[in-house]
């Protein structure tokens, strides 16, 4: 628990106190300094819970008090956890990064100081009082799902169906109290994202499996479309139900092992899995009775024959699980004792689980339609039944296991479900959406194995050579496509070729391969092939880095921005100009990066490139009127810190405004009265940093000039009897309140009183 000093009271007769001597905020921030300085967490943990909240007490807005209980808080929570990371601060950074809630009251805040049974009674009245009654308090969990989707993590996502519940329950509430208005507040944005925080994390923070998700999407819809096209190919004929399949349809859906997905085209259009239901029975028997026991009936090899030609390898049994002959020993094994309604289901439960939450039906007029015709496929089981292929000594009724073999191949689900199943395989048998294991490593690895090598019919070697993926087709023209440890793919397309698999299907893969370096063997390739590594992530040295910062400042791409913010790059760089991402976003009048840059990223205001130009000048050139405001105000803020110049004389400053209204130039004021007593052997001179080129003068030398333009108020410089540099004397009332009404006026006032050791050191050029 995080205390601060009580106040003294003192008294001139008995009962006739004296009004308690308020700390100035100066002498506030150095014991809460002084607090975080013997919080019981890690240097690196001190350094950046002083390093977030110098830069909110500078460049948020509000009034101090806000900035001095976000302090308390971060205290408290230091104390308490004494963890360098926890889910609360990922939930503030997500709210304070992503623009996702607007800024809050001090009011508020310190309220909920209070509930924590804070000590804060050496802040006065006055702050209680909120900073700004027009800013409300709303927060949009409508467009946080927003950016989410843009990272592929989807609104209809299982792993954000509490938060979802949440917002629904929180909003019921709210109606309920019949109020004219009804604002979603951070503490109710905070428990909605609470339940979800490690997934929006990871996001924002673009840690998922594919970090240019968007651009990944992009060019996959460019795929997409261009194979849309092609119109070869034929429905399949043999099976009634098949046959009445629009020729039309086209539908795509890929799901990453950690969630992100995206959908094109039809993809919500139910079909059978056929043939597809292969590797996903195969997987299921595996985890249940293990590799060995199947293969004792069935082999490995390719059969270099038709699908469902009644054949035998040389010891007498299937080739391998992926032709009918396999497939149909594969569903005699599953739970062999088990009445066959009870095998129905313990497979149909095994489909859903790695399908998540979405649904996997069964077609029963495929399934009759298919019974109905199924020849060839009774005249394979009695050919095996015949050379004892079965793994039963006696198969007591052959149409019951052929007729469980037809009701797997009528399950019906659409492209968004199968890209889940897909992504199980390919996350080892772990759905990713609800982080549920449904089948065995080891049983996912040989599914794997057999589905590229045999996967696609007699289309097998030449998908394997041209596209190098594990692959699973059906009839119904379905194609299911694994990347192991990345994602899961899925297309449908009823048209089929001369080998049984769609061909858009086909076609979409191989240009798939042709952009992306997925194929098994393209780490071998020649570097300097235009391949995409979408899984690559952004690995940048210090040039790459200054040279894409200040790209995307001048082309206004401010999601950019904030990625590098959250990775910890330093936003103050500058490139051999000595120019920085904030003197581009100035003389381009990119206001909301110069209200990021200052605000969020806390930079310096000021910096000077070759040309000794600074941001304020690149803006007053170039006529950006908003911009030149922001950073005069920034100017004379630091100078107000610095003790230079009064509080007062930020009154006439306009705050951060989204309003596009021009206003009037502001106009200095001109100060009344400056005293510069200079002691009569030491002239005053301007003074050099030792680090600094001959002849420069620090800002505070350059501040001390300018404040006869400036100030309005008496300011009296000394010049140390032992040394040059000027000593700045203000004159203080020792009864003036810690926040004046003009820091309610101005939300940026809480800067004013800040004492140097707070302000956030240049990366270059002079410390302050």
């Amino acid at each position: 628990m995080v205390a601060l000093p009580s106040p003294t009271i003192t008294s001139d007769r008995e009962g006739s106190p004296k009004p308690r001597r308020k700390l100035s905020t100066v002498q506030l921030s150095v014991k809460i300094q002084h607090e975080l300085d013997n919080t019981h967490v890690s240097k690196s943990g001190k350094t950046r819970l002083s390093n977030k909240f110098r830069n909110d007490m500078i460049m948020r807005r509000g009034s101090i008090a806000y900035g001095i209980a976000q302090w308390i808080i971060e205290l408290e929570k230091a104390h308490r956890l004494e963890t360098e990371r926890n889910s609360a601060e990922v939930i503030y950074e997500i709210i304070r990064l992503a623009n996702d809630v607007s800024d809050i009251s001090a009011f508020k805040i310190i309220k909920n100081v209070r509930k924590r049974h804070l000590k804060i009674t050496d802040l006065p009245d006055c702050a209680l009082t909120p900073a700004n009654q027009q800013m409300p308090e709303v927060a949009s969990l409508n467009k946080l799902l927003r950016v989410l989707s843009f990272y592929g993590i989807l609104s209809d996502d299982p792993r954000l169906a509490e938060t979802v519940e949440r917002q629904q329950q929180i909003e019921e509430e709210l109606e309920d109290e019949e109020k004219p208005t009804n604002p979603f507040s951070k503490e109710h944005f905070i428990q909605c994202v609470h339940p979800a925080i490690e997934l929006i994390s990871r996001a924002f923070r673009n840690e998922l499996e594919i970090p240019q998700w968007r651009d990944f999407v992009a060019k996959v819809k460019d795929i997409f479309e261009e194979t849309k096209k092609i119109n070869e190919g034929d429905v399949a004929r043999y099976i009634p139900q098949l046959a009445r399949q629009n020729p039309k349809w086209f539908g795509f859906s890929m799901c990453t092992i950690d969630g992100s997905r995206c959908h094109l085209g039809d993809s919500k259009v139910p079909f059978c899995l056929q043939s597809v239901s292969k590797a996903f029975n195969y997987a299921a028997v595996s985890t249940d009775i293990g590799y060995e026991a199947i293969h004792k009936y069935i082999g490995h090899e390719p059969s270099g024959r038709l699908f469902n030609e009644i054949c035998l390898d040389s010891e007498m049994k299937p080739h391998n699980p992926m032709i009918n002959a396999g497939a149909i020993i594969v569903t005699s094994l599953i739970k062999t004792k088990w009445p066959m309604a009870e095998r129905f289901d313990f497979i149909i439960e095994k489909y859903r689980k790695l399908a998540g939450t979405y649904p996997v039906e069964f077609n029963n007029a495929t399934f009759l339609s298919e019974r109905d015709t199924a020849d060839r496929n009774y005249a394979l089981a009695y050919f095996m039944k015949e050379n004892k292929c079965f793994p039963h000594s006696e198969i007591m009724n052959l149409r019951e296991e052929l007729e469980l073999y037809f009701q797997l191949c009528s399950l019906e689900c659409n492209c968004e479900t199968l890209s889940v199943m897909a992504a199980t395989l390919a996350n080892g048998g772990v759905n990713p959406l609800t982080y549920v294991r449904c089948m065995s490593p080891e049983a996912c690895r040989d599914a794997l194995s057999l589905m590229f090598s045999c996967g696609m019919y007699d289309l097998s070697g030449r998908f394997a050579f041209q596209v190098g993926l594990p692959a699973k087709s059906g009839v119904s023209g379905a194609i299911m496509v694994v990347i192991p440890s990345v994602l899961g793919m899925s297309i449908f397309s009823p048209l089929l070729d001369r080998t049984g698999n769609s061909t858009r299907g086909v076609a979409f893969c191989r240009n798939f391969i042709k952009h992306f370096s997925f194929h098994n063997y393209d780490h071998l390739s020649n570097p300097d092939e235009k391949k995409i590594d979408p899984r690559k992530p952004e690995k940048l040295n210090d040039r790459d880095i200054i040279v894409s910062l200040l790209f995307a400042v001048k082309k206004n791409n401010i999601d950019l921005l904030r990625r590098y913010y959250m990775k910890g790059f330093d936003l103050e760089m500058a490139d051999y100009d000595g120019r920085t991402a904030l003197h581009i976003a100035a003389a381009e009048g990119h206001y909301d990066i110069v209200k990021f840059l200052l605000m969020t990223a806390g930079v310096m205001h000021d910096p000077k490139d070759r040309w000794d130009h600074t941001p304020l000048e690149e803006a007053i050139k170039f006529g950006h009127d908003r911009i030149e405001r922001v950073l005069i105000k920034y100017q004379r803020m630091e100078m107000v810190a610095m003790g230079i110049l009064d509080g007062s004389d930020m009154s006439d400053v306009s705050d951060f405004s989204d309003s596009e209204d021009e206003r009037e130039p502001i106009k200095p004021r001109m100060r009344k009265q400056t005293i510069v007593e200079i002691p009569p052997r030491s002239p005053p001179k301007p003074v050099s940093s030792p680090a600094s080129p001959a002849g420069s003068t620090t800002p505070l030398a350059r501040s001390v000039e300018s404040v006869s333009s400036t100030s309005s108020t008496a300011t009296t410089i000394e010049m140390s009897s032992t040394s040059n540099s000027p000593k700045v004397v203000e004159e203080e009332d020792e009864e003036a309140p810690i926040f004046s009404s003009d820091d309610e006026a101005a939300p940026m006032n809480h800067m004013m009183n800040l004492p140097p050791m707070i302000r956030r050191p240049s990366s270059r050029g002079l410390k302050r």
